[in-house]
């Protein structure tokens, strides 16, 4: 399983390839619904049990072309090389039911195992990696309350209507830099 730095690493090789060959390719990223009830009620042991449970599933279950990745804390990515939306759809439910089918078994107690996840489909011409994280996590962190009341996972998608709101907030974001450097470079002859 890849670090952040690695998934990062591998995710921007996957891109380039994407770009080049104008080919598809999805990242799935999941979120552990629940897991700080369970380190203050079990222990850190067993928060620490349930994600490596969810580590294993995930590597044991994609192929060896895909990259499996923790980013950090509760959270966890897949890359699918080479998959379309209805693929990595299709590969998430899949993921989630095996995570879910079993509870983890903790000193004989049973605890349920939920998550929640978000897919991305990109291919050449997507802009870089970070930009298009946001609209998983916002898209995400916006209906988790309600998967956590009720205790299920669902699909939230990242469609073509979140894309072009992307790429203009990236517009935005460089008329912003290109104004601020302006800005500076006025600032800067009036100094000298």
């Amino acid at each position: 399983m890849a670090n952040r730095r690695a998934f990062v690493r591998e995710l921007s090789r996957i891109m380039a390839f994407a770009e080049r060959y104008d080919t598809e390719s999805s990242q799935i990223y999941f979120d552990v619904n629940g897991l700080k009830p369970i380190n203050d009620t079990y222990g850190h042991p067993a928060g620490d049990s349930t994600l490596m449970r969810i580590a294993d599933e995930l590597v044991e279950n994609v192929r060896e072309s895909d990259v499996v990745g923790r980013l950090g804390g509760d959270e966890f990515a897949v890359i699918l090389s080479q998959a379309d939306a209805l693929t990595a759809s299709e590969k998430a439910a899949s993921l989630v039911a095996t995570i879910e089918a079993q509870p983890l078994d903790w000193n004989g107690e049973e605890i349920p195992i939920k998550v929640s996840y978000g897919i991305y489909t990109f291919k050449g011409g997507t802009p870089p990696a970070k930009p298009w994280r946001r609209p998983i996590g916002r898209c995400m962190r916006t209906r988790w309350p309600t998967n956590r009341r009720r205790g299920a996972s669902r699909l939230f998608r990242v469609g073509p209507a979140a894309d072009q709101a992307m790429v203009l907030g990236i517009s935005m974001l460089r008329r912003r830099r290109i104004a601020s450097l302006r800005i500076s470079f006025r600032f800067f002859r009036r100094c000298t």
